[in-house]
């Protein structure tokens, strides 16, 4: 690359037409343009010369606003600039948008004006933290009782890097005109989840505090940046220098702070290209633009383990493909099945977390304690699968919380479907039409009961199918999740899981528990939700029982013979990857105790905010085995690594 930066294809307005051009991004003042695509299709603009694949809205908002925001200023428009019928071109524009938002004089981020409004700016007036801004936007919120919120532009995971490698933004709605949608309970959503408007609300205003956070964390600038954004205006920060060798993901708490997104892209393999290029140590080649998600996954993985950015992925080769295993070490290497991720926190939980040592070697795994593994399927009723969950939840309240948020549990609602008393309602029909004293004639009655039957035949299947089991479960455990949080305690949702657990109580199959259970196993080892098909092929909630108290993780179907846990108890290892770091307490595994390979997730024991209390007493339970010696200001202990370990001495 040039000292001048990338050449690349410009365009600016001559004479009210689009004209393109090439140059050095350092040779050039221009502008950067920041936006969502939406639903596009192949369209003549007034102004361009050629078709562009483009959505109506945003056309017109070429035809009548891009030229008097821009002038004559040259800028950069992907949809515009990048020749969109030419994959090859795409895919090579991607490992310059770090330098072309970096280096342009100002970005105009096009907002879709589909969930903050500007009566929205107008309710924040007067308010100087952030704890106002959402006190006052919450108060506001009943105006939009009958919809959701949306804000497309912090639903994607492009406009998050875009911002964040911008030092000047300039916020533009993509119509001046007010939209406002329809008022009245028209939306379906409504009557299955009459607390979405709220949900909505929570992940918009948790979105646009991560975006102020990675434009500039200081909290005046960050307060500044949101009133910016809903107001609309100009937000700018001093500018910041190019990324060094030494940064990586896990700078600037970009994980911490995004762990739980929802931003989404078009295709997995972006969620790689979209946060790696930015980073020196990562090399954009064209062969990688034919690769699958897995080999872009594992290729990354090597290239930041060459360059000294080690991380504990999750999920390693000896879960899910062990005939690839020639030996220990290569069970430690990630795993060639990795589920492919349909938002930025599914790809971010793949990670792990930050790993001084080489996460591929087995010399920081080390023994924490000696557990039996049993599977929880044979002892499943509705209080036995209740108290599971409530376990599961209380153990690791924050990442159920973060799951909540963020909207990977939440993203059906917590309203199940009514189906129950749609039974009950359809048997005491059909007794009517049974009963004796009905005096309708015999024929019509016959074709009525057989009609009723038939559409409760229809029914019983549909709720043994998986698609209702998947959706059924989800809200379900959403809503438990709301009833039992300590940190948002909400009434209401509280008695409304009151009245459905007596009903499901009573019609609670086996399909559904374990479908609740699975679910609750991947929330707590931190699988993206959106993985669940993946998860159930390959494998299977397990309950692993330490010294005083038993986690729900995840165990590989494969370690058990026809890939059926037993009843018994089995006996594995927990073992950990950060012996003496920040991560500590994170990333564990079982261990299988003859082969030392690692076949299954156990939940993390300690959060990155903890009480002194929390860290003793989860320290000593993790570790209760060897017997550390802890305190609130660290463990002590004998680190005993995997290849330490005999079978007679486990």
């Amino acid at each position: 690359m040039s000292s001048f930066g990338p050449a690349v294809r410009f365009a600016r307005f001559v004479n009210g037409e689009i004209e393109l051009f090439t140059e050095h991004t350092g040779r050039l003042e221009y502008i950067a343009i920041s936006h969502t695509w939406g639903n596009v299709e192949w369209q003549w603009v007034r102004g361009v010369p050629f078709q562009i694949r483009v959505s109506p809205k945003k056309a017109r908002f070429i035809e009548a606003r891009l030229p008097a925001l821009v002038g004559d200023t040259p800028f950069w428009m992907d949809i515009i600039a990048v020749d969109q019928r030419d994959q090859g071109k795409v895919m090579d524009a991607v490992q310059f948008i770090p330098e072309i938002f970096r280096g342009a004089r100002r970005t105009i981020a096009i907002r879709d004006g589909d969930g903050l409004y500007p009566c929205c700016g107008d309710a924040t007036e007067g308010a100087t933290t952030w704890e106002e801004i959402v006190q006052k936007l919450q108060g506001h919120s009943d105006q939009h009782y009958n919809h959701a919120y949306t804000e497309s532009y912090l639903q994607r995971l492009w406009t998050l890097q875009e911002c964040q490698l911008s030092n000047s933004i300039q916020f533009v709605r993509v119509h001046q005109d007010v939209e406002q949608r329809p008022r009245g309970n028209q939306a379906h959503t409504r009557i299955l989840n009459p607390y979405e408007y709220y949900l909505s609300f929570q992940r918009v205003t948790d979105a646009l505090f991560v975006l102020a956070h990675s434009f500039n964390y200081q909290f005046s600038a960050m307060q500044d940046f949101i009133r910016t954004y809903i107001s609309e205006g100009t937000v700018q920060r001093p500018a910041i220098s190019p990324r060094t060798p030494t940064d990586d993901i896990f700078a600037d708490k970009f994980l911490v702070m995004n762990i739980a997104s929802l931003r989404t892209a078009s295709m997995p393999r972006d969620y790689i290209f979209a946060t790696m290029p930015q980073f020196p140590w990562y090399h954009y080649r064209s062969e990688l633009k034919s690769l699958s998600f897995n080999d872009l996954f594992n290729d990354f993985v090597k290239q930041s383990a060459r360059a000294g950015h080690h991380f504990a992925y999750r999920l390693t080769r000896s879960m899910t493909n062990p005939a690839a295993c020639s030996n220990v070490a290569e069970a430690w290497f990630p795993s060639s099945q990795q589920p492919e991720p349909t938002s930025l926190g599914d790809f971010l939980k793949l990670l792990g977390q930050k790993s001084l040592s080489n996460t591929s070697s087995t010399e920081a795994v080390h023994l924490c304690s000696i557990v039996g593994v049993q599977t929880p399927h044979a002892t499943l009723d509705f209080d036995r699968t209740m108290d599971i969950v409530r376990s599961a939840m209380n153990f690791s309240i924050r990442i159920w919380g973060e799951s909540h948020r963020g909207g990977d549990l939440s993203r059906l609602g917590c309203w199940p479907d009514d189906v129950w008393n749609g039974d009950r309602r359809l048997q005491e029909a059909i007794d009517l039409w049974k009963n004796p004293d009905n005096p309708r004639p015999p024929e019509e009655k016959a074709a009525e009961v057989a009609r009723l039957e038939q559409e409760q035949e229809n029914n019983r299947l549909r709720q043994l199918g998986i698609p209702w089991l998947k959706d059924q479960a989800l809200r379900i455990l959403d809503l438990l999740f709301c009833a039992v949080d300590p940190v948002h305690v909400n009434r209401p949702i509280r008695e409304d899981w009151n009245f459905w657990k007596h009903d499901l109580a009573r019609t609670w199959s086996l399909p559904l528990q374990k479908m609740v259970v699975l679910y609750a196993a991947m929330v707590s080892c931190q699988i993206g939700l959106s993985a669940l098909e993946w998860a159930d092929e390959l494998f299977a909630p397990v309950l692993i029982k330490f010294k005083t108290i038993t986690v729900l993780g995840l165990l590989s179907k494969h370690a058990c013979p026809d890939g059926v846990i037993p009843k018994e108890k089995a006996t594995m290892i927990c073992a950990g990857r950060h012996p003496a770091e920040l991560p500590f307490g994170k990333d564990l595994v079982l261990v299988d105790i003859m082969s030392k390979m690692p076949l299954g997730l156990v939940p993390d024991f300690l959060p990155l905010i903890r009480t002194d209390d929390e860290f003793v007493s989860r320290t000593e339970e993790l570790y209760h085995t060897i017997s550390p010696a802890v305190s609130p200001r660290g463990a002590l202990f004998a680190m005993i690594p995997m290849d330490a370990i005999s079978v007679r001495g486990s």
